[in-house]
């Protein structure tokens, strides 16, 4: 596990602030959760490699009576626990110096007594989270525990019955008998639906009590979601079934607790400054009411329904009055382009006058702020080419004109990579299947890959469904492995294969038969990165003048404007756009370390996009550190390959009295070593610091 931990760092230490993973840190832990999620790694095996790191952190060794009982048992130390010597797997773990009885998956054994008397409590089921790698994550409806009750969950103001849901069945796609959708979670994860809704939450739980502190909270919080549904449905971004040592309280839950609670005392300490400014100012009156919104489509209905039951006026925090027409609008286009919020607090007043502020809500200052794509980006960049107003036309056909054709070369690379990625399927699939079959069950390390890549609860997965020669009740390991070299094959298949297992069931298969693609594809990404680097260098070959008489590379000029894009920075423009028209109208909230306009100014050094423009430098990662590791590698855990996953193209800097990096590009395979690249942004450690410092 240590030995992982090593190799996966270069992935980790991006997103901690000073570049330094420590295992024994909280927050580290928690953005090591993030990276691997994001890495596409199942829930599994993240829980049991989180739950790992952390036991080896604290483990006690076996006392002289354990240890007896291990010799009797006849157990050898097998790395991640004890097992017998002929086994392949572990069947006791050590748990505080004590032996403790796993299954083969590595979960604590329950006790029989206690088993049973759960299965036969009023009939509730509940089911743990559905893997990444199940494409068909849905749970039939069922009866579940009776949850803690949120505060609105009766409120007809608010969104208070889906969030109660959400509470109810956890963070799943829930279908009822007849196939019918009743619950879809809104985009993210279990930790991001927990922040959304327990940050909002945070307001009811201070109004009758103002006076707590942060670690009050947090308990409260706890209190509220321990035993419900939603921890117990999701033990990778909440519960982790692992108890903290000085509280008795689950880690991960204790921990997510924590970080709503930062977030939701920020929010609310905001809210309750804009009511009294605006009371101030006689633009609010009396007979007060806050309601906190969740980033649902059913929230987005109630945030519009309460919106028009009133005629106004409609201000910000900061008292700047917003018309109701683009309020709906803005609600409308919600979690994207000119509103990326997330969440809403709305506060009206006995006489119907609104007080709406828009929150785009992260776990950390070191999350990841925005993504998209190469492919995107060049469209983009042809398009702000193109409305640029200090280049002439020939200019203009002449810049896009070159975008046009790395997006072009771009694009071939990236047919190139999926080519190579099915061509091993494309050779098992000549050779005979029984030998295929026989060879993966004969190396462990591909055989435990092979029932969750060709099944999913008993039926053929449904990423080879459609491959199936004919269609009856059951299959055998031939038949839908013949099918999933099929769907592998297939250059016309949609469809990707899950990162783990099935991508890692083919490339263990090819490499067992000497047609491992990996060196090929890394090759392929090399070049693909290549390609943008050297767009941006000839792009910056060619300068344009700014209104005030600076002058700016062209590709510098491009990447700023993307910037400004991504980061939301047009909010601290007089006459910005979106959410940025009317200050006081949208924040980012990182848990608790809150980002507006006017912090954004100070810390840019800037007081609009232009001047931004103007201070704006982009150098690469390894021009400014010669030491540095020019591309990102990503490791297998089981087999300890590594291999080129992208690289940290740009860091974006302000230049005033002194030059500050501000954010960082970095650009990888979104979902595995085959799938298509993609650009995701964060802050630097430095603009992270500033912006805690405003927060102080």
């Amino acid at each position: 596990m240590n030995i992982f931990v090593d190799n996966l760092i270069r992935d980790w230490a991006w997103r901690v602030n000073d570049g330094m993973p420590d295992p024994k840190n909280r927050d580290h832990i928690g953005l090591l959760e993030d990276t691997l999620r994001d890495l596409k790694y199942s829930d599994d095996f993240i829980s049991e490699y989180i739950t790992q790191l952390r036991e080896n952190q604290e483990e006690k060794p076996l006392d002289d009576k354990e240890k007896e009982k291990a010799k009797k048992l006849g157990l050898v130390w097998k790395g991640k626990g004890y097992g017998k010597e002929k086994d392949d797997f572990v069947s006791y773990k050590n748990v505080d110096g004590k032996l403790v009885a796993v299954d083969q998956d590595g979960g604590e054994k329950e006790d029989e007594e206690d088993s049973q008397a759960l299965s036969a409590k009023d009939g509730d089921f509940i089911r743990k989270a559905d893997k990444k790698g199940d494409k068909d994550s849905s749970d039939v409806e069922t009866k579940v525990k009776k949850p803690g009750t949120l505060s609105d969950a009766e409120d007809k103001d608010s969104d208070g019955s889906i969030k109660q849901k959400a509470m109810d069945t956890g963070f799943r796609t829930v279908k009822d008998s007849d196939g019918n959708i009743t619950f879809k979670p809104a985009p993210g994860n279990a930790s991001s639906m927990m922040n959304e809704i327990m940050s909002g939450e945070v307001g009811s739980i201070l109004k009758n009590n103002p006076n707590m502190t942060e670690e009050e909270v947090a308990d409260e919080i706890y209190k509220q979601l321990e035993n419900t549904a939603f921890a117990e449905s999701s033990p990778v971004g909440v519960a982790t079934g692992k108890k903290d040592k000085k509280t008795g309280k689950d880690k991960g839950l204790l921990i997510k607790s924590r970080i709503a609670a930062k977030a939701g005392i920020k929010k609310h300490k905001n809210t309750q400054a804009g009511i009294k400014r605006l009371q101030d100012e006689q633009k609010l009156g009396s007979d007060i009411k806050v309601v906190n919104f969740y980033g649902h489509a059913d929230s987005l209905a109630a945030q519009t329904k309460m919106i028009k039951s009133s005629d106004g006026p409609f201000y910000t925090r900061k008292g700047v009055e917003v018309p109701k027409e683009e309020l709906l609008e803005l609600i409308k286009n919600s979690g994207g382009g000119e509103n990326p919020s997330d969440t809403a607090t709305i506060t009206k007043d006995g006489q119907g006058r609104m007080m709406v502020e828009f929150h785009s809500d992260k776990q950390t200052t070191a999350d990841i702020q925005g993504s998209s794509t190469p492919s995107i980006e060049f469209d983009k960049a042809v398009n702000i080419v193109e409305k640029d107003s200090n280049l002439t036309q020939e200019q203009k056909n002449e810049i896009s004109a070159k975008l046009k054709n790395a997006k072009t070369a771009l694009k071939e690379k990236e047919s190139e990579i999926v080519t190579e990625s099915r061509r091993p399927a494309v050779e098992l699939g000549k050779k005979p299947i029984s030998q295929v079959l026989d060879k993966i069950n004969s190396n462990p390390d591909i055989q435990r890959k092979l029932a969750k890549s060709l099944r999913s609860r008993g039926k053929p997965h449904p990423y080879l469904a459609d491959y199936l020669e004919e269609k009856k009740d059951s299959y055998t390991d031939e038949e839908l492995l013949t099918a999933f070299f099929k769907a592998s094959a297939d250059p016309k298949n949609e469809n990707e294969p899950s990162r783990n297992p099935q991508q890692k069931l083919l490339m263990r298969t090819a490499k067992a038969y000497g047609l491992d693609p990996t060196d090929a594809l890394a090759r392929i990404r090399k070049e693909s990165l290549e390609i943008m680097q050297n767009n941006h260098r000839e792009l910056n070959k060619q300068e344009l003048t700014l209104p005030d008489g600076k002058k700016i590379g062209l590709g510098n000029y491009i990447e700023a404007n993307n910037i400004i894009d991504v980061l939301h920075l047009s909010v601290i423009d007089k006459e910005g756009k979106g959410v940025g028209k009317y200050n006081g109208l949208f924040n980012v909230n990182m848990g608790g370390v809150v980002l507006d306009e006017d912090i954004l100014k100070r810390a840019l050094g800037v007081d609009n996009t232009q001047e931004f423009i103007g201070k704006f430098e982009t150098g690469t990662v390894d021009d400014d550190d010669p030491d540095s590791e020019k591309y990102m590698y990503s490791t297998d855990s089981e087999t300890k390959e590594k291999r080129i996953s992208g690289r940290n193209v740009f860091v974006y800097y302000v230049v005033g009295d002194k030059r500050i990096p501000v954010a960082k590009k970095t650009q990888r395979g979104g979902d595995g070593p085959t799938s298509s690249l993609r650009s995701t942004y964060t802050w630097t450690k430095e603009m992270q610091d500033i912006f805690k410092k405003e927060n102080e």
